[in-house]
């Protein structure tokens, strides 16, 4: 915005300075008053396309002001039903203390049980790689081994090949 008035200013100064020095432009460039009324029509132009340009800025502006009041606005109305949901949730909470240690209670046995269970997986995992290892050592091809413990065939690649850089 500042640079489009410097520009308009530095338009009027031109002007100006033609106008104010007709009789030296007799002798300069411009010699006769044909030229002189193109530069002027030149100038005007430039001077009424940076007013349309302005004036596009300045409604893009007015648009992008009214669009961040209205979600301004709307960013208001849920703070205030976040504040509202707060309060309720407060008046359940302290209601509600003996509910949530039970709450508490049954996660901890779920996370337990869930523990022995990996622990199982574990245990299988084990077994079926060394499955794996003794097939390939006994001369199976990796897809053999793979259709016979219903793998996938990268998987007991990456299985063979990990124990043969554990091997080495």
């Amino acid at each position: 915005m500042d640079n489009l008035i410097f520009i308009i200013g530095i338009v009027i100064i031109v002007v100006a300075y033609l106008y104010s020095n007709k009789s030296k432009l007799g002798n300069s460039k411009f010699k006769n008053q044909e030229q002189i009324k193109q530069l002027e029509a030149i100038i005007e132009k430039h001077f009424l396309d940076l007013q349309e340009e302005n004036n596009k800025l300045h409604q893009s502006y007015i648009q992008d002001i009214n669009y961040l009041q209205k979600k301004i606005r709307t960013i208001e109305r849920k703070l205030q039903l976040l504040e509202q949901y707060k309060q309720f949730d407060i008046k359940v909470d302290n209601s509600n203390d003996e509910l949530n240690a039970q709450i508490i209670q049954q996660d901890i046995n779920k996370q337990d049980s869930s523990k022995q269970d990996i622990s199982k997986q574990d245990k299988n995992s084990k077994d079926i790689n060394n499955e794996i290892i003794k097939l390939y050592k006994q001369g199976y091809s990796i897809e053999e081994i793979s259709k016979q413990l219903d793998l996938m065939c990268g998987e007991v690649q990456l299985i063979i090949g990990i124990s043969k850089s554990l091997n080495e």
